[in-house]
C-alpha cells in the first residue's frame, strides 16, 4: 500500500512539473499575440460604438464635409496639402469631359 501511495505521489509531482512547463510555454506564446489582439480589440470596440451610435458617425461626417466646403474658414487651413488633395478628389463632384477647367 505504501508503495502505491509513493508511486501516486511521484506521478503527481511529475504531472505538476509538466503542467508548470506547459504553463510557461503558453505564456510565452501568448505574449506574441498580445499586441495584435489589443489592436483588434480597439477596432472591435470602435465598430461596436459606430453600430450603437450611427447618428454620431453620420453627424461627424456631415460636420467635416460642411467645414471642408468652406475652404478658407474650415479645416483646410490645418490639413496638409497631400491630405487636402486626397479629400478633394474624394468629395469633389465628377467633372464632365466637355468642361475645361
Amino acid at each position: 500500500m505504501k508503495n502505491q501511495l509513493a508511486e501516486i505521489a511521484f506521478r503527481k509531482q511529475m504531472i505538476l512539473k509538466e503542467i508548470e512547463a506547459q504553463r510557461l510555454a503558453v505564456a510565452d506564446i501568448s505574449q506574441h499575440f498580445e499586441k495584435p489582439l489589443k489592436i483588434f480589440d480597439i477596432g472591435q470596440n470602435a465598430a461596436q460604438f459606430m453600430y450603437r451610435h450611427p447618428t454620431i458617425l453620420i453627424g461627424g461626417i456631415a460636420v467635416i464635409m460642411t467645414l471642408w466646403r468652406k475652404r478658407n474658414y474650415g479645416l483646410s487651413a490645418f490639413i496638409s496639402p497631400t491630405l487636402r488633395f486626397a479629400l478633394n478628389s474624394i468629395f469633389s463632384p465628377p467633372r464632365s469631359p466637355d468642361k475645361k477647367t
